[in-house]
Formats: structure tokens, C-alpha cells, sequence
């Protein structure tokens, strides 16, 4: 599912992107983002979902990713880069009251 922003508007950032969903359970598998300045794209942004294991079962959540971005409208040959990893522990069931 691609998603944009309705205008471009300068000084403000806007993110367009795409969301890969799973073809048998609508699952979220992966989120790209571009983050828009008017017209200069700004940066880029990859999250992977994966199910994770729970107290009683699995839940889809982030488990990755990477980024580039250039932060600053000033030099903007300058980038930063990087990846990214999530891991989780410690997940309880908790009673409903």
C-alpha cells in the first residue's frame, strides 16, 4: 500500500512511503519511508516486521532496519547512515482487571 503526502509544502517535511503487507494474513512485513522537503528528498527510512514470540503466542513487531538521511539544508551533501536492530524480552501476560 503506497501512501503520499496530499501537497508539498516547503520548510516542513512531509514522508510518502510504502507498506509491504503479508498476501495471506494483511500482516505488515516491511515500512519504507521518504521524508520530503518541497520537492528534495531528505531521507529514507526501512523497518522489517517479524513475528515475535510472546507470553501466549506471537506478536508482529519491529526486529530492523536501516536509514539515510541528510539533516541539514545547508550542506546537504553531508549523510548519515546507519541500521538498526530491535530484540524484546521479558513479555508477561498481564491479567485484565
Amino acid at each position: 500500500m503506497h501512501f503520499r503526502p496530499l501537497g508539498t509544502r516547503r520548510n516542513f517535511l512531509d514522508i510518502l512511503g510504502t507498506i509491504w503487507l503479508d498476501s495471506a494474513t494483511y500482516l505488515a512485513r516491511r515500512l519504507e519511508l521518504e521524508y520530503l522537503d518541497g520537492v528534495d528528498s531528505r531521507g529514507a527510512v526501512r523497518v522489517d516486521f517479524a513475528d515475535v514470540p510472546v507470553a501466549c503466542g506471537t506478536l508482529r513487531m519491529p526486529v530492523g532496519g536501516s536509514f539515510t538521511m541528510r539533516p541539514s539544508r545547508t550542506n546537504p551533501a553531508r549523510r548519515t547512515e546507519g541500521k538498526f536492530t530491535f530484540t524484546y524480552s521479558g513479555f508477561e501476560e498481564v491479567s485484565r482487571r
